[in-house]
């Protein structure tokens, strides 16, 4: 499936893009969790607008960063880690989603992402206050994050965000398994 860029690109071949959209890239999804190097691809007056933002909110950027960034491109090293990275992240995404199907599926539902390193899960009671079950999943060992905390507002207490990058396929079964158990302890005390 193209990109929205590629299909803006596509309007004028052979020149600098100046198309509406803008494209947002980063190598801490690609290369390493750590290295917060991104970048933007958009017409000449946004990435002005852009620059001087970035500008006003930080001075320096890390230049060792980019560099190294820089040589990973040149490299091919991105585009030699990719497939690898997909096919680790695809099978940790499912371990994950089997995971949740077995022990979470009474109290959440989610779809299972095509793309990204998380799995987004909504309660299927409306009430429930995720960071309870936050709360609950620490005294089990496990941490996942409330969904109050990716709301501008702060008031989304049904969703629950969890990764699955990290952890080789057993870990995330146990730890789901591990946060299943934490949700009925957590329902037989309300009950």
């Amino acid at each position: 499936m193209p990109r929205l860029i590629e299909l803006s690109a596509d309007l004028a071949p052979g020149e600098a893009y100046r198309g509406p959209v803008v494209y947002l890239g980063t190598f801490s999804k690609e290369l390493v969790p750590g290295l917060r190097v991104a970048w933007a691809i958009g017409s000449p007056d946004i990435i002005q607008a852009l620059t001087t933002a970035k500008q006003s909110a930080a001075l320096c950027s890390n230049g060792m960063a980019q560099r190294i960034a820089l040589a990973a491109m040149r490299g091919g090293l991105t585009e030699r880690m990719r497939p690898k990275l997909l096919g680790l992240y695809r099978e940790r995404r499912d371990a994950l989603a089997a995971a949740m199907d077995e022990h979470l599926s009474d109290w959440f539902e989610w779809d299972v992402p095509v793309g990204g390193m998380f799995i987004w899960a909504t309660a299927r009671d409306r009430s429930l206050d995720t960071d309870a079950v936050v709360s609950a999943g620490l005294k089990t060992g496990v941490l996942v994050a409330p969904g109050r905390v990716f709301d501008p507002q702060g008031e989304d207490r049904s969703g629950l965000r969890l990764n699955f990058t990290l952890n080789p396929p057993d870990r995330l079964d146990e730890a789901v398994r591990r946060l299943g158990a934490a949700m009925r302890l957590l329902y037989e005390q309300v009950a």
